[in-house]
């Protein structure tokens, strides 16, 4: 029987999905309910996005609630755009709501305007995870996004349905996908669905429709008789495009903007797979923070018995995704077992955000229970490096530790006497 661990000890956690909706939402809604409630955590659901959790709309749900429901599109928890997240004060009545609910935790499942209101959120004391979930593909620090790879084969569906209809009346077709201000759906489709042309925002300082009409009376030359083009939403003046090549080439054009078709639709098996492991770990990286890496090792070094990958290699299948601070508690274990006490630790994170101060509390107490010292003995603060290095640009965080340790041999004058002598030490004071 595989072990139910929460480190944490975690009792409540919040789920929403905000933004636009992306199909594979409901696959990664199940997933978070289920795996929190395999962990005996209680799970409620918060409708309509941000304003439900200002509303209070909550509904506490169980496996059952989460059923036949890997195949839907759409979102089970519904969305809604929320203009309160877009102030101090409606931002300082989401974090009262969540600590007001008793929730330990909150799953936000949406965009990068989801993930932005999540981050102010944390610097009000709100344990969140973010799970990204967009047709659009336009999020930072991920190669994917749930929902992308439905709204590509929606759109690769259309394009061979007008490449049939087009072929038929030798028609010029010209098809806006979504996407807003990223042109990934676009390049998808346009390469996977022959098309002549493809014009997306990142290179909108170089779109030429004179050069897209030259290149539809080329194809017209060498006896081509129709031709797509792929426009993404961000790029714009699809009808004016499918306009001028008529009047300029004199070959009927057709305008089709596939528009909000493509947030629709079950979600592929990849969308369902992803939205299911993403769920997975969001409940996961609640239950295990990996925090305290950098006190592990000054514990481990100050006493010279080596590095955390020493004694306990992630190889192994015991130490294999092993939480933070299981960890510590086993370095402090082993500490002891040599003969080590630890007296103090100063541990300091390197961060340009988010902002640590609501979380201090909260990690010394962790840390001084994971080592069975009092609250007195752990420090733990946080700097930034004003904008410099890799912390400074915000794509990670650092973290230094220094620690204070004795042994019991200081405390033990039998102990002195047996390695050869006592010299004095704070223990007994002998001279």
């Amino acid at each position: 029987m595989v072990e139910r661990k929460n480190e944490k000890k975690i009792r409540k956690i919040g789920v929403l999905t905000s933004g636009g909706d992306a199909p594979g939402m409901n696959a990664a809604i199940r997933a978070v309910v289920r795996t929190a409630k395999y962990y005996d955590v209680d799970v409620v659901g918060i409708r309509k996005g941000y304003a439900g959790l200002i509303g209070g709309e909550i509904k506490e749900m169980h496996s059952r609630d989460v059923s036949n429901v890997l195949n839907l599109g759409g979102t089970i928890l519904h969305t809604a755009r929320c203009p309160e997240m877009m102030t101090d004060e409606g931002l300082d009545k989401a974090a009262a709501i969540y600590k007001i609910l008793g929730l330990d935790a909150l799953v936000v499942i949406g965009g990068d305007g989801s993930y932005r209101g999540l981050a102010e959120l944390v610097k009000r004391g709100v344990n969140g995870v973010g799970i990204p979930a967009t047709i659009d593909l336009d999020m930072k620090g991920t190669e994917y996004t749930i929902g992308f790879d439905t709204a590509v084969n929606t759109g690769m569906d259309a394009l061979n349905k007008l490449r049939d209809t087009s072929n038929s009346h030798e028609r010029c077709s010209v098809v806006e996908v979504m996407g807003r201000d990223a042109g990934y759906i676009a390049v998808w489709c346009g390469m996977c669905g022959g098309a002549e042309e493809v014009m997306f925002p990142e290179e909108k300082e170089n779109i030429n429709s004179d050069r897209v009409i030259q290149q539809i009376l080329e194809n017209r030359s060498i006896g081509k008789r129709h031709n797509l083009v792929v426009v993404a939403e961000g790029v714009g003046g699809t009808q004016k495009l499918a306009q001028d090549i008529q009047e300029i080439t004199g070959i009927q054009t057709r305008a089709t903007i596939l528009g909000h078709l493509q947030r629709g639709g079950s979600p592929t098996a990849t969308d369902r797979m992803h939205a299911s492991m993403m769920g997975y770990h969001a409940v996961k990286a609640i239950l295990e923070g990996r925090e305290n890496i950098a006190i592990c090792d000054a514990l481990l070094g100050a006493t010279g018995l080596g590095d955390i990958g020493q004694h306990f290699p992630d190889s192994d299948e015991e130490y294999k995704g092993i939480s933070s601070l299981s960890l510590l508690k086993r370095v402090g274990e082993l500490l002891a077992e040599n003969g080590f006490l630890i007296e103090n630790i100063d541990s300091t994170v390197i961060a340009q955000k988010p902002k640590l101060l609501p979380y201090r509390p909260r990690m010394m107490e962790n840390i001084a229970d994971a080592l069975g010292l009092e609250r007195d003995r752990v420090s733990v603060k946080a700097t930034t490096e004003e904008g410099l290095g890799f912390t400074g640009n915000g794509e990670g965080i650092g973290a230094q530790a220094v620690c204070l340790l004795s042994t019991v041999a200081d405390y033990d004058p039998g102990d002195r006497m047996e390695a050869g002598g006592c010299t004095g030490c704070p223990g007994c004071q002998k001279e």
